[in-house]
């Protein structure tokens, strides 16, 4: 969480977005995923999902992630998908992430629509 300096001074950059790393083999990435939305309300900026998805990620993981995330009080500017251990994703685990929200109606990782953005 941020305290009231970063907050303000973070706040007058006016960035586009705040970065919020969920890491999906964590056992708190909910409660990670839970106070984004409000910080990055706080420094009127909009909210980027990095997620860090762990080698083992399923279809139900990506569905949770999904749901969870539509269960918040505002939808992501920009996704983010890494994978765990990795430098870059594996073009399956990107298929199936990208699967997984766009049945959801989420933005897309590099959705150029305008919820994608």
């Amino acid at each position: 969480l941020l305290d009231e300096r970063d907050a303000a001074l973070i706040s007058a950059l006016r960035p586009a977005h705040l970065r919020v790393d969920v890491k999906l083999s964590a056992a708190d990435w909910r409660d990670t995923l839970d106070t984004a939305p409000s910080e990055a309300a706080r420094v009127g900026a909009g909210l980027e999902i990095a997620a860090h998805l762990p080698p083992t990620a399923d279809a139900a993981l990506l569905d949770a992630l999904v749901a969870h995330t539509l269960s918040l009080p505002a939808r992501p500017a920009r996704w983010l998908v890494l994978e765990e251990g990795r430098n870059v994703a594996r073009p399956a685990l990107l298929a199936a992430a990208r699967h997984a929200m766009a049945a959801a109606s989420a933005p897309a990782p590099g959705d150029a629509s305008p919820a994608g953005r």
